[in-house]
Formats: structure tokens, C-alpha cells, sequence
């Protein structure tokens, strides 16, 4: 139980537990009773297609929620002149001007095209996706959903 609850990096890339999405995702596949609505919670900003398979597998057993966390932060860059980040990629720090018009519009349409890319993503798979706001009552939203 562990290592369910524990945040994974990617279906196909191993987290400091030695545990990957995708070994979780066929363990569900095999111990959950079948019909059994299995919830997916996460960013999925990793989720592509590569993935689609082991989610196919799971479709085909159960119903899949696919409940995605939505930080209103990561969806648009804020004008505040300067700013270091770090890549994730090369984990080196990165200065970059978020004052910059056409840098924050750039961004924007990426984070769309991935909000889109993940939605046609667990369609395909046949999943429900529903989306929860960090700035939102958990609550509200997921009793929302419960009434639909």
C-alpha cells in the first residue's frame, strides 16, 4: 500500500522506491476485482503514448477515473521580471524573463497543448477525466462529481 500511495515519477521510469507506474498500474490490473472503478490521481504530465498500452489492459477490466490535479500556477507564466528555475531534465538552474510577452504567450499554448494532448490521451484509453483545482475546496469538487 506503500508504494500505491506513493508519488511515481512516469508509468515507464522507476521513483526512489524502486517502484514504476507501469508495474503498479498491471498489479492493479491483476488484484483488483473485475468491474472494479479503479481512480488515477496525478498531474499526468509524464502520461504519453507509451503508456497507452498498460492503460488499455487496465480499461479492459475496469472503468478507469482518471482524476487530474490542475495547479492554475502551472497553466500561465506571471509577469515577474526575472526568474531561475531548474530543468528537470538537466536539473541545471535556468534564468529566464517572464516579463518577456511572447515567452509567457509560448508557454501558455505548451501547457494547452499538453492539457489537450493528456485529455485525447486517456479518451483513447476509453477513461473519464475530470479535473481538480489546487486553488479549489477538494470537496466541492469531488462531491460535484459524485452527483453527476
Amino acid at each position: 500500500l506503500r508504494a500505491a500511495a506513493a508519488p511515481l515519477q512516469s508509468m515507464n521510469n522507476r521513483d526512489e522506491s524502486g517502484v514504476s507506474q507501469k508495474t503498479l498500474l498491471r498489479h492493479v490490473e491483476r488484484a483488483a476485482e473485475r468491474g472494479a472503478m479503479v481512480v488515477l490521481i496525478s498531474d499526468f504530465h509524464d502520461l504519453d503514448e507509451a503508456d497507452a498500452p498498460t492503460l488499455q489492459l487496465l480499461a479492459a477490466r475496469h472503468p478507469l477515473l482518471f482524476l487530474r490535479i490542475v495547479d492554475k500556477a502551472e497553466e500561465t507564466l506571471q509577469d515577474v521580471g526575472q526568474i531561475r528555475i531548474v530543468s528537470p531534465l538537466h536539473r541545471e538552474p535556468i534564468l529566464i524573463d517572464s516579463s518577456d510577452e511572447a515567452l509567457r504567450r509560448d508557454y501558455a499554448a505548451a501547457m494547452a497543448k499538453r492539457t489537450t494532448r493528456i485529455a485525447r490521451l486517456i479518451a483513447g484509453v476509453g477513461g473519464y477525466q475530470t479535473d481538480l483545482h489546487t486553488h479549489q475546496d477538494p470537496f466541492r469538487q469531488l462531491g460535484g462529481l459524485l452527483t453527476q
